[in-house]
């Protein structure tokens, strides 16, 4: 018992779980970032699409 107490070291695993725990974190952000440009890309996407869509439409008239 002695030797595991002098020996183990518990701020290790607390700076370990912190590391991990921000890694984590900034996934997440990274995550958010390109799902936001993703979806930005689509909408303007799908509004350039609509608005050919009626103008066509308007023009078919």
């Amino acid at each position: 018992m002695n030797l595991i107490s002098t020996h183990f070291d518990p701020s290790f695993l607390n700076s370990t779980f912190f590391l991990q725990e921000n890694r984590m974190g900034e996934e997440v952000d990274l995550l958010e970032k390109v799902s936001k440009h993703f979806l930005t890309k689509i909408n303007s996407t799908s509004s350039m699409v609509a608005t050919k869509l009626w103008q066509s439409r308007i023009a078919l008239w």
